[in-house]
């Protein structure tokens, strides 16, 4: 038999090693990742040449009558090197979304696929593929607004190699409040992960407020939560690449309460989970090289398994404090505190390479903040395991 003694020094044990290693998993490969992507911020020089090709334009939109018209206008502005086509796919909406399409406008170049009931996001884009009469094809939200050369900076990054494209993503609001700030500054962070992941060749994802790619390409289940996400995944087991072009740049507006953020962060998470069934095979692929062994574990460690982590160390020490001394919630505190200031330096990494000093120390700070409510809101997300109501397509204002 065991004697208590020993049992107990087993327990204690298993304990530590269980926390330190989840916080060393917690502080230790996301810092290590960006401090690794500060090095590849620098465009690669040359570019893809001039790609000239038509284009198809495909706008999802859930009642959004207030902004379609807008977006459609938009949309029509910008500089096409050739002909192209605008395919607005109303998804069920229930405000005459549909009606103000047919009533405003009148050209031949805009086409509406009008849906009897919402099916999601995912699967309007899919209809509107099938529909589609050219091989690349621009995808945008109905509240984004793309500056009029984006279409042109996004075709110069096109090579036979590069099966999709997309841009920089601007915060039009961010002055709003303070959620609106520190959303802005997980946008500034993303902008400049997807910067260095395109130079490395292992860019994951694209940007759904402005991406273009090949038709052939968009083959996403019409339940997925992360279509832009997906895309991403698609083109790199097709043998392409998928291309950050910083000059293409789209605006969007945040949602601007904690309440909207909860529900847009966990259907990231959901999101996540549910392409890591998918697409497991990409992970640990020798044939992705660094794509499989470092990009994708990373991005999975983050926004998937982070909360479970969180959840190990802090369960591991509170039971330490019991069952051997008080000070190990002492400990636990500190390492609240090292991971925030991992966080911290997380961003700062990346952000002090392209802005002032203030600007950097601020967006960093920012990011702990994010980052924190994020987990917690991921926890409380995975611990109440329901389908979430935001699964298909929500207007975006």
């Amino acid at each position: 038999l065991i004697s208590p003694f020993y049992l107990k020094t087993m327990i204690n044990t298993l304990l530590l090693s269980l926390g330190l290693s989840s916080f060393a998993a917690l502080v230790l490969v996301p810092l290590g990742y960006s401090i690794l992507l500060s090095f590849f911020l620098d465009e690669a020089r040359g570019k893809g040449g001039k790609f000239i090709s038509e284009i198809s334009v495909i706008i999802p939109a859930y009642n959004e009558k207030q902004l379609i018209s807008g977006k459609i206008q938009n949309t029509l502005e910008i500089d096409f090197p050739s002909d192209f086509e605008i395919i607005v796919v109303d998804d069920g909406s229930t405000d005459n979304t549909a009606q103000v399409v047919e009533d405003s406008f009148h050209d031949a170049r805009i086409r509406l696929i009008k849906k009897r009931r919402r099916e999601g996001k995912a699967s309007a884009i899919m209809d509107a593929v099938k529909a589609a009469r050219y091989d690349l094809v621009l995808l945008t939200d109905s509240d984004a607004v793309l500056e009029k050369d984006s279409i042109q900076q996004l075709l110069e990054k096109f090579t036979d190699m590069v099966g999709a494209v997309t841009g920089r993503i601007i915060v039009d609001n961010q002055k709003e409040n303070f959620v609106t700030r520190i959303e802005s500054s997980m946008w500034e962070y993303g902008n400049l992960v997807c910067r260095a992941e395109s130079n490395l060749n292992s860019l994951p994802r694209v940007f759904g407020p402005l991406t273009l790619i090949r038709r052939g390409l968009v083959d996403i289940s019409k339940d997925t939560l992360l279509d832009d996400m997906e895309l991403g995944l698609v083109v790199r087991k097709k043998g392409l690449k998928s291309v950050y072009a910083a000059e293409a740049r789209a605006h969007i507006r945040v949602p601007q309460t904690l309440g909207d953020q909860a529900k847009l962060r966990s259907r990231y998470f959901k999101g996540y989970m549910q392409l890591i069934n998918r697409h497991r095979n990409l992970m640990f692929n020798p044939g992705q090289g660094f794509f499989g062994f470092i990009t994708l574990f990373r991005h999975v460690l983050f926004e998937v398994f982070s909360p479970l982590l969180i959840a190990v160390v802090t369960l591991s020490f509170i039971m330490l404090s019991l069952i051997e001394a008080p000070i190990f919630i002492f400990y636990l505190l500190l390492m609240y505190i090292l991971m925030g200031l991992s966080i911290f330096f997380m961003g700062f990494t990346l952000f002090i390479r392209r802005k002032r000093l203030k600007e950097a120390l601020s967006d960093s700070l920012n990011m702990v903040f994010f980052v924190f409510s994020l987990q917690f809101y991921r926890v409380y997300s995975f611990v109440h395991r329901k389908k979430p109501a935001w699964d298909r397509l929500e207007s975006t204002r």
